[in-house]
């Protein structure tokens, strides 16, 4: 089994099944993750992650890869809240060439029957990947958290002046926490971001970063917010770039949320 392979699988299929774009989002997903695993197949992987990098809900993950387990081309362990993440394994040709097989089969029978009706009166197939609301994504998930943090500990409204720069400072975060803790479990990784949010908002004790504290400012000041989220007090430099690389960013994050956990415990130093 290799990467070449698999796509011709897929293809094959999609030939004889409809596949939504959805499905094909999750399998070329899933496929590049086991690429990224030297083909450790099968790998296990927070939904959270899934989520946030395609851009769905985990409702409609969750709807999505028994679509794809129904077609066979993959399988799956669903997770444990808290114990352990999903576990996907991903199939090649036995299966889906059975599938695939019978599929195709039935052509002729089906051209036959088209002949006998009228083209007009075949209904349009629903996608079910566009429902009448519009998905939160994880991403905005966190965004939402954020601004509760923010209004339960400020005592006013957190106000979202560009949607596109918070999006991308949330995911640059989970993008660092896939890299550096890739077994993290979803409900773990909301709750040490929350904590890491809450410290940010409440204990800044610079009073510009205080005024203006945001997203955005959390990724641009790396550096000096965490300076003083560990000491107390503001760096000596503060014009001094941020903080650009993933191992600072991530050093800087785990720091925040060990201070803050201790914080919480009655253990502030």
């Amino acid at each position: 089994m290799n990467y070449i392979e698999l796509i011709n699988q897929f293809w094959k299929m999609r030939r004889s099944k409809r596949i939504t774009s959805s499905e094909a989002d999750l399998y070329f997903y899933l496929l590049n993750e086991c690429n990224g695993l030297n083909w450790n197949n099968p790998f296990s992987h927070p939904n959270m992650l899934i989520c946030a990098s395609i851009g769905c809900s985990e409702k409609t993950l969750i709807e999505v890869r028994n679509r794809l387990k129904q077609k066979g081309l993959i399988e799956f362990e669903p997770g444990e809240r808290r114990l352990k993440n999903p576990v996907y394994k991903l199939l090649y040709c036995n299966k889906v060439s059975k599938i695939v097989s019978k599929e195709v089969s039935k052509t002729p029978d089906i051209l036959n029957k088209l002949n006998k009706t009228k083209l007009n009166n075949i209904p349009k197939p629903i996608d079910r990947d566009l429902p009448n609301e519009p998905k939160t994504d994880f991403i905005d998930e966190l965004i939402l958290r954020f601004s509760t943090i923010y209004q339960n500990v400020r005592g006013m409204e957190y106000y979202i002046t560009n949607k596109g720069k918070e999006r991308s400072a949330v995911g640059k975060i989970l993008s660092i926490y896939k890299k550096k803790y890739p077994t993290a479990l979803t409900e773990d990784v909301i709750e040490g971001l929350e904590l890491f949010f809450h410290n940010c908002i409440s204990q800044t004790s610079d009073g510009w970063m205080h005024d203006n504290m945001s997203l955005c400012l959390i990724i641009n000041k790396f550096n000096e917010i965490n300076t003083i989220l560990k000491n107390g007090k503001t760096s000596k430099s503060s014009t001094k770039s941020p903080a650009t690389s993933g191992a600072d960013i991530a050093s800087n994050i785990a720091a925040g949320i060990e201070r803050g956990n201790k914080y919480l415990q009655g253990n502030p130093n």
